[in-house]
């Protein structure tokens, strides 16, 4: 599975990602609940709903197929080192809140509240409700569209977490493109 769906994945690789993604799974799987009902409560209590909430995970192929992915990637610091880039994965634990236009803004802002209460700090995010460009700024191409904010918190233990804020109409469209 890995050897084709890695393109230039080595033999080595693809048994170190292997590792790599089996002890981080097990890692998250142990923390997983306490974060999910850190994450669940808070968004019930400022009014949002939740959405995928069955795939909050990434099991132990797609992190090995994502570390090595990220190794092999020469945009990447990870220089073809699939350890660092294993412990580099901050969404192998997603989750997605849902908000009405209304009350987008809002809901973000009490989501992040309430977790920093909790301990568990904004880490990363980045608001995604418009067009973005490639990351390395070569030429400027747009490369697509993603309306969503999305960000990783980080529990007090350090466990990195992603959590997507959409609209109803943004999560439409994001089952649609997926």
């Amino acid at each position: 599975y890995l050897q084709n769906t890695v393109k230039g994945a080595t033999p080595e690789m693809i048994e170190k990602g292997l590792q790599e993604a089996d002890k981080i799974y097990s890692y998250w799987a142990k923390n997983e609940p306490a974060i999910t009902e850190a994450v669940v409560g808070a968004v019930k209590d400022v009014g949002g709903t939740m959405y995928g909430l069955d795939n909050r995970r990434k099991f132990d192929k797609s992190l090995a197929k994502k570390a090595i992915a990220d190794a092999l990637d020469p945009l990447s610091n990870y220089k073809g080192d699939v350890e660092k880039a294993a412990a580099g994965i901050k969404d192998g634990t997603r989750y997605t809140a849902v908000f009405e236009s209304d009350n987008f803004a809002e809901g973000y802002k009490r989501i992040k509240e309430a977790l920093e209460q909790m301990g568990i700090r904004e880490y990363r995010c980045k608001n995604f409700f418009k067009q973005y460009r490639d990351q390395d700024g070569s030429d400027g191409k747009k490369i697509g569209e993603q309306k969503s904010v999305q960000c990783v918190f980080e529990t007090p233990d350090g466990q990195k977490f992603e959590l997507q804020f959409h609209t109803p109409e943004s999560m439409a469209a994001k089952e649609v493109n997926h």
